[in-house]
C-alpha cells in the first residue's frame, strides 16, 4: 500500500513538472531585450505600447517621409478649384496626363510635374499648352 501512495505522488508530481506555468520573469526579460535593442538602434521605446518608434529620417530638401512607402517623396499639389465638367488633371509632359489623385507620381510637387483643369474632351490639347 505504501509502495502505491509512493508511486502516485511520484506520477503526481512528474505530470506537475512536466507542464511549467508561464513565468512573468519571461515576458520581462522579453521586454528588456526589446528595450535595449531599441536603444542601441537608435529608436525611442513606448512603454505604454511596448514597440520601439523611430526617428522620420531627414530627406532633402522639398521632399518628405512618406510612412506608408517607407521612402522621401515630395508632397501632392493641392488638387484644383475647377469649375464644372472640368476637373484635375495632373502631367508629367505633354503627352502624359491623368486625372488627378494626389497618390499618384505625377501628381507631386517636384519641379517638372503640372496641375491644371479640363473636361475630358479638350484635356489633350489642355495638356499640350501646359509646356
Amino acid at each position: 500500500m505504501q509502495l502505491t501512495n509512493i508511486l502516485t505522488v511520484a506520477l503526481l508530481a512528474l505530470g506537475a513538472t512536466a507542464m511549467p506555468a508561464p513565468e512573468p520573469e519571461a515576458a520581462l526579460e522579453g521586454r528588456t531585450l526589446g528595450l535595449l535593442k531599441c536603444i542601441k538602434s537608435g529608436g525611442k521605446y513606448d512603454w505604454f505600447k511596448h514597440k520601439c518608434n523611430y526617428p522620420e529620417p531627414e530627406c532633402p530638401y522639398g521632399k518628405k517621409w512618406d510612412d506608408y512607402k517607407k521612402k522621401c517623396e515630395y508632397p501632392p499639389y493641392d488638387p484644383p478649384k475647377c469649375y464644372q465638367p472640368e476637373h484635375g488633371w495632373c502631367s508629367k509632359s505633354k503627352n502624359e496626363y491623368t486625372t488627378y489623385n494626389k497618390g499618384h507620381d505625377w501628381c507631386k510637387k517636384d519641379g517638372w510635374n503640372k496641375v491644371w483643369c479640363s473636361d475630358d474632351h479638350d484635356a489633350p490639347e489642355n495638356c499640350k499648352s501646359q509646356y
